[in-house]
């Protein structure tokens, strides 16, 4: 069970949740910068937000995250363009709608 849809993490390595969320839109993932309670980063908020209704409303199953978190690591740790190809391909295969009505 969860208590949240959502995912915070720190994002100082990456330049602060912005610029991280930034990287992973050039890699057609999306996400957002969130403030935490912890040190700010310079210019930026300290934290990086992912949501997963949307995964899960497209049928993403807990075997799919592991490719998928390192799809999200490839698009932060290298060229996010680089990434993006293969997101897309990835998405691709999720195409149904679920828990709608």
């Amino acid at each position: 069970a969860t208590t949240s849809h959502q995912l915070a993490l720190e994002a100082a390595r990456w330049g602060g949740g912005q610029a991280a969320a930034k990287r992973l839109e050039a890699a057609r993932l999306l996400a957002c910068g969130i403030g935490l309670p912890i040190a700010p980063v310079e210019g930026d908020v300290h934290g990086l937000r992912l949501g997963v209704p949307e995964i899960v409303r497209l049928g993403m199953k807990p075997e799919h995250m592991g490719e998928l978190g390192a799809l999200i690591a490839r698009a932060l740790g290298e060229r996010p363009d680089a990434a993006a190809a293969d997101v897309e391909a990835f998405r691709r295969r999720f195409r149904e709608l679920h828990y709608i009505n």
